[in-house]
């Protein structure tokens, strides 16, 4: 009879045990005896163990440790025939703790316990496979002791001895356990049945747990390797299928990054060193998004490169719009009609340096308008004067956004920059930012790691570069020993013409901070002048016979109540800085009406007249002396008669001296042979690319187009040449001035110093006064010095600071004076645009010699100790899926840091260092890492919550989206309308629309009409196509995260 529970009443179940306590029946329920329990009282009363269980973790030896140390004898048959593998993964992914190390020591110690003194191992490890005429997987769990057999569904896990619910039957009946002894005896001498003590023991010594001795230089490489792993998986699956563009190997992997980061930026600065071609990773770069993904393109440059841009992209087949800087510059540029543009290459970007510039802000326009953009811009000098250029050419893709760049550590990219500034940009202080978004290599590196270079198969070679060459030539034989007098009438000049809010009668406080403004740019004036003394008497007359005429102007148009007031003050200066003259007439007559009688006329006309004294004093002094009296020229022309038929680039920083220079090569009777041009500012755009083209025509390929006697032999230009052009086919370049801006003489030096110069070795040559340099200097420096001080009372216009000679500039003067080339290193590298690279390049160089499996192989969590003297520490390495972490906690001083660059140069080791003793109790290293995980997990809660409650927005956006919200509830008014223009105004904008927005808040101030401010913004919206999609959009947030999702990938303690 079979008989049934009452469904609705729970069964009564008497639980039946041994006499031991040990019941029959385990299954891990509450209120009963656990699996882990049974077996610790089952292995107290036996001296030997047998064990069969599919699955074994770290986990459950922890339960049963005590008792299985007492055994004597130990026997493990394991199903899982990777158990190695899964105990490794199971370690890795455990967190480091003390008490963990101490326990896979003890599991150590177990497995290599002596034999027994007949010989036999005490303690064997086998796995069973499947193979053979046996059966498939092993999936058997048996516990057999002395007098007992445990058999049932349990694992060798903690979940299977004490978690899951589980059916193990207890066998006392000593015939019934002889029967689990014989099955046990059958399956551990079956052949599937393989020794795996070895390899355990590997695993567990191997792991973060064990007490295998990695060497620094592991840890190191594989601290590269899981840094950069997902990138070197994914760049083959980055190329188009085909290309017309052909790149040398650096080339190709700068465009692959360049990819990567453009897909997770939406910009990208490559900023690798003059002649190393970015020019073809920018248009391959073109190809991929114009040609093959069918996006708009649109290519801004300086004028001198349309042509050039024009040309590459007709070969490629490349459509794309080219809009030139200058075009880009006027107030009235359509910046609407690009608003399309999906994919926007801007070369030599150091142009975009200036926020106050007019071509910055219409850029800047372009990039926040319409549809979202990808941004690439090449430069190889980010840096001109300060870090700041560097942060305002980011600025341009980032829209405003301060916190764009939160998702690796940056809450604020301007106070992460002012952090920079601070520590001088020593130190890698940019690293983080500078690696995720910025592509930088030297021709040094690419000469280290790349070794020959080719494209399509055809070596290419770097010129070697002779010693730089030094000509001397007397500047007070130049001026016929005048030097003292006219430096000095220099610095005496009062420059009233410059700054009339001086001699206001009552002048209110805006006055009189104008007034301080204006005195910086009386300095910026005085430099120039001194430049131009420098640079030739011709260009110095010039300028002198110039401002004599604008001062006496100044004070007749002022009687007469007109006023030139500051901001012509600047035009006239760019003019003058761009010897262009041609617009004096016009500006004078759109001058202010002013009343005469709020000015000191008195003084002022005093002042006028001690400059004009001292202005007809020079003319005085200079009009007479003509060439052959010019030491700096005789020394010149001697330097190019001695280069015979050399093809010669010469430059010089002004236009009045280029065409001087011209003018006496072809009336020297031993140079008249020469075919000489000069390419300068007032030179056409079409023309400039016809005199490169004739001057090199095998660099830009047209030689066979070119006629013998159309080709030039000697190019004579300015700065405007110094950017972008491939001038390979020369050899020499002289630099006829002084380097005021030496990072401009780096450019200039790389229109020949390129890949694929055909001459061995190129001379640069550099022209110094033998005396009276020192004079010049400190002259100049001491007007620098007035400057800075007027810009730490106020701050100077940008524009005004972009013209500063830095005092760095003066030591490089001093030092390549001497002939000490040491400076140019600086300069080559002085934006400290510490990239990645070479830490990837340590990382490819290992593979290549030793393949991927070493470090693939290396668990995760290990760790080493390295001998470093200056620090001591513990640097730790923590991953979550795609985004990685590393930290290194500086022991003595108790501070944290997260400076990959910083880091890396202290964790970097050779294979030939060894490993040190660990200096930190296992105990204190768990707490550090602790201590780590827990402030970066709270980092990231912070930078999400940030994220969660938008950018900060300029005042004038959350003072409009105040009154906006405050009236869309007033009848009449268009709400949806309203909210729409308020959710616009709830995205970061660039400086350029502030501007807009401030004149709209003060019209509204006006009129307080809400329809009217409505319509203004809304009009605003519609000629740019403004996005109204929030800024995290662009970035998105990672979700939160726990303490489990961080991964210990690796540690080394340094000390």
């Amino acid at each position: 009879m079979i008989y049934k529970q009452n469904p609705s009443s729970p069964p009564s179940i008497r639980e039946h045990r041994a006499p031991d306590g040990v019941p029959y029946i385990i299954d891990n329920h509450a209120g009963s005896m656990s699996l882990q329990a049974a077996l610790l009282r089952l292995l107290a009363g036996s001296p030997w163990a047998d064990v069969a269980t599919g699955y074994f973790a770290l986990s459950g030896y922890a339960l049963l440790a005590d008792a299985l140390d007492d055994l004597q004898e130990l026997r493990l048959l394991f199903g899982e025939t990777r158990v190695a593998a899964e105990l490794a993964r199971d370690l890795r992914r455990e967190r480091y703790r003390a008490t963990t190390q101490a326990l896979v020591e003890r599991l150590v110690a177990l497995l290599e316990r002596p034999p027994l003194a007949s010989g036999k191992e005490a303690v064997q490890v086998r796995r069973y496979g499947s193979g053979g005429d046996g059966p498939g997987f092993f999936h058997a769990k048996a516990y057999i002791v002395e007098g007992a057999a445990v058999v049932g569904s349990s694992n060798f896990t903690a979940h299977g001895l004490t978690g899951n619910t589980e059916l193990n039957a207890v066998h006392r009946d000593l015939p019934i356990v002889s029967d689990f002894s014989a099955w046990y005896e059958r399956m551990w001498n079956a052949p599937q049945a393989l020794d795996c003590k070895a390899e355990l023991l590997a695993t567990l010594r191997r792991s973060q747990f064990g007490d295998f001795p990695y060497t620094p230089h592991e840890i190191y490489i594989k601290t590269l390797y899981e840094y950069f792993k997902d990138d070197l998986d994914k760049e083959a699956a980055l190329d188009p299928t085909r290309s017309v563009v052909e790149l040398a190997a650096f080339q190709h992997e700068a465009f692959q990054k360049a990819q990567r980061i453009l897909r997770r930026y939406h910009g990208v600065l490559i900023a690798d060193s003059v002649g190393l071609g970015k020019t073809y990773v920018g248009k391959k770069l073109l190809e991929l998004f114009a040609y093959y993904q069918r996006q708009r393109a649109l290519i801004v440059c300086p004028a001198q490169l349309r042509e050039m841009w024009q040309r590459q992209i007709e070969e490629s087949r490349i459509a794309a719009t080219i809009i030139g800087m200058e075009e880009l510059g006027r107030a009235d540029y359509p910046v609407a009609r690009h608003s399309d543009a999906e994919f926007v290459l801007v070369d030599e970007s150091h142009n975009f340096r200036n926020p106050q510039a007019q071509r910055y802000q219409n850029l800047s326009r372009i990039l926040a308008s319409g549809a979202p953009k990808r941004v690439a811009l090449l430069t190889a000098t980010p840096i001109n004067n300060s870090l700041w250029d560097l942060y305002h050419q980011l600025a341009l893709w980032t829209r405003g956004n301060d916190g764009y760049f939160r998702e690796v550590g940056i809450r604020s990219l301007r106070h992460y920059f002012k952090e920079a500034e601070a520590l001088g940009g020593a130190g890698g202080s940019l690293f983080n930012l500078l690696e995720e978004v910025v592509i930088r290599r030297t021709r040094s590196f690419i000469q280290e790691h790349y070794g020959e270079v080719t494209i399509n198969d055809q070596p290419l070679r770097f010129p070697q570069r002779a010693p730089l060459q030094t000509l001397r030539y007397s500047l007070g034989a130049t001026y016929h020993g005048l030097f003292d007098q006219i430096t000095s009438a220099v610095e005496a000049l009062e420059l009233p013409a410059y700054n009339a809010e001086r001699y206001l009668v009552t002048p209110a406080a805006s006055d009189r901070l104008r007034a301080m403004t204006n005195g910086g740019i009386v300095g910026l004036l005085k430099t120039t002048l001194l430049k131009r003394f420098e640079s030739s008497v011709v260009a110095f007359r010039r300028s002198i016979h110039r401002l004599r005429a604008f001062e006496a102007q100044f004070l007749e148009q002022l009687q007469a109540g007109r006023l030139v007031q500051s901001g012509a003050h600047r035009r006239i200066m760019r003019l003058e800085e761009d010897d262009d003259a041609a617009g004096l007439d016009a500006l004078l007559a759109s001058l202010e009406v002013v009343d005469p009688a709020h000015y000191r006329l008195a003084e002022l006309a005093k002042d006028v007249a001690h400059d004009l004294a001292l202005l007809d004093a020079i003319i005085t002094r200079i009009d007479p002396l003509g060439p052959a009296e010019d030491a700096k020229l005789h020394s010149f022309l001697a330097e190019l008669r001695g280069l015979e038929d050399a093809k010669v680039v010469i430059f010089s920083y002004y236009r009045d001296t280029a065409h001087y220079l011209a003018t006496q090569i072809a009336a020297d009777p031993t140079l008249a042979t020469r075919r000489v041009a000069v390419l300068c500012s007032d030179t056409p755009p079409r023309e400039r690319q016809r005199l490169i083209e004739r001057f090199a025509p095998l660099s830009n390929h047209v030689r066979p187009a070119l006629e013998a006697s159309a080709e030039l032999d000697l190019l004579i230009a300015t700065d405007v040449l110094s950017e972008g052009q491939n001038l390979q086919d020369a050899g020499h370049l002289i630099n006829y001035d002084l380097h005021w801006n030496p990072t401009r003489m780096i450019q200039r030096n790389g229109r020949i110093d390129r890949l694929g110069n055909r001459h061995a070795t190129i001379q640069i040559t550099n022209i110094f006064p033998s005396d009276d340099l020192e004079t010049l200097l400190r002259l100049v420096e001491r007007i620098q010095t007035r400057l800075s001080t007027i810009n730490e009372t106020i701050g100077l216009d940008a524009s005004v600071l972009g013209e500063l000679v830095t005092p760095r500039t003066f030591n490089t003067l001093r030092e390549l004076a001497a002939g000490d080339e040491s400076s140019l290193a600086y300069w080559g590298q002085v934006s400290e645009l510490a990239g990645n690279e070479l830490m990837r390049q340590h990382l490819l160089a290992y593979l290549r010699q030793y393949g991927e499996a070493l470090v693939r192989d290396l668990p995760g969590g290990i760790h080493s100790s390295l001998r470093r003297g200056q620090r001591q520490g513990l640097f730790a390495y923590y991953r979550y899926q795609d985004r990685h972490f590393w930290r290194f906690y500086d022991t003595r001083n108790h501070y944290v840091s997260d400076n990959r660059f910083e880091i890396h140069e202290l964790i970097r080791a050779t294979s030939s260092e060894p490993r040190a003793e660990d200096w930190l109790a296992p105990s204190e290293a768990e707490r550090i890492l602790e201590l780590l995980a827990e402030a970066i997990i709270t980092t990231l809660h912070e930078q999400r919550g940030a994220a969660a409650l938008g950018s900060t927005l300029n005042k004038v956006q959350r003072d409009l989206g105040q009154i906006i919200r405050a009236g869309w509830a007033a009848p009449g008014v268009d709400r949806a309308q309203a909210q729409a223009i308020f959710s616009a105004l709830r995205t970061p904008l660039p400086a350029a629309f502030i501007k807009d927005l401030r004149a709209i808040a003060a019209r509204h101030q006006q009129t307080q009409d809400y329809s009217l401010l409505l319509a203004m913004l809304q009009q605003l919206l519609d000629q740019y196509q403004l996005s109204n999609t929030p800024a995290s959009a662009l970035r998105p947030v990672s979700e939160p995260l726990t303490r489990e999702d961080l991964e210990l990938v690796c540690w080394m303690l340094v000390g």
